[in-house]
């Protein structure tokens, strides 16, 4: 993967002189933390359940930004506790030096997905088209994103909001132009990037105020240089997810199909070199392509829901 600043890059995100892509750290892997489930599944058919108050909550100040430029990937993430990241080949994030915010604006990162709803794709990817075409048409920038769990549970569609044209002076209103589009589709949470932090905004019909600041943390902007299995937590070098469900009964054929659709997410948002995105363990064994088709059009993991988590009977031989 290229790790210099292409054209698109430059005109699009807007640079402090003299910085790029090729001058941020390379990207930090997210080791578990005590207590939390290292197990991550897909899809499957069984229903529905909503993810824990708590999850949710601390969703906004966990997620990830992948932006992708040319073959340039950027994340923009906000930090946690520093022992809870370690740096690609054992570099330590704490170890690093500290860094002057790359960017030299402000920008708000909003979801596509409205709400604690069983969503589908094509609702979100819709949602994420209506935001860019409300948002161009307010001469402002709307670059595609995608916001991803820090245990990749999930993925949304997003969109990275911009004052206009860098070669134009920005609207002074501009977020408030974005917020009050975000509000009528129906979006209630937004991040705003500002000086290195990450601020989460609830979005407020009170006429008194706009928004709440309800979370804020330091953020950091990194580069991707190596992509691992995004299915698996902590992934080591050449290991292959493996499939749930089977081809045995319907419930573990939607459970396979979903495992699949999940997957297909991951790939797409983050990539993988392992096997880029071809390649999978199934009882011990490696497959190339193929696999279950989706039997029906289901929801997808979001920040509000998750997967009931009951098993499917898959021994061999059912």
């Amino acid at each position: 993967m290229s790790e210099t600043s292409t054209p698109e890059t430059a005109s699009l995100l807007p640079w402090l002189p003299g910085v790029g892509p090729q001058d941020l750290p390379a990207t930090l892997i997210v080791e578990p933390e005590p207590g939390e489930p290292v197990e991550v599944s897909g899809t499957n058919a069984r229903g529905w359940v909503p993810r824990p108050e708590v999850d949710v909550a601390s969703s906004w100040l966990r997620q990830i930004t992948v932006m992708r430029f040319g073959q340039a990937q950027l994340r923009l993430q906000a930090r946690l506790e520093e022992p809870a990241f370690a740096g690609v080949q054992g570099d330590q994030y704490g170890q690093r030096p500290e860094m002057r915010w790359p960017l030299s604006g402000e920008l708000l990162i909003i979801g596509a997905v409205r709400g604690p709803t069983a969503t589908f794709d094509q609702e979100a990817a819709w949602s994420r088209d209506e935001l860019t075409r409300q948002l161009v048409t307010y001469r402002m920038q709307a670059l595609p994103a995608t916001t991803l769990d820090r245990r990749h549970q999930w993925t949304e569609p997003s969109v990275i909001a911009l004052p206009g044209a860098l070669q134009e002076q920005p609207h002074p209103d501009w977020q408030v132009m974005a917020l009050d589009i975000s509000r009528r589709l129906g979006i209630r949470t937004v991040v705003r990037v500002t000086d290195g932090r990450w601020e989460v905004l609830t979005l407020s019909d009170a006429p008194s105020r706009r928004f709440d600041i309800v979370a804020s943390a330091a953020c950091s902007l990194t580069r991707d240089v190596e992509r691992r299995c995004p299915m698996q937590l902590t992934p080591g070098n050449g290991e292959y997810c493996s499939m749930r469900g089977g081809p045995w009964t319907s419930a573990s054929i939607h459970a396979a199909a979903g495992w699949c659709d999940q997957r297909n997410r991951l790939v797409a948002a983050v990539g993988c070199d392992t096997c880029e995105g071809t390649r999978h363990q199934f009882q011990g064994k490696i497959h190339s392509s193929g696999g279950p088709i989706t039997i029906v059009n289901s929801p997808t993991p979001t920040r509000w829901l998750a997967p009931d988590g009951r098993r499917m009977d898959t021994e061999e031989g059912h």
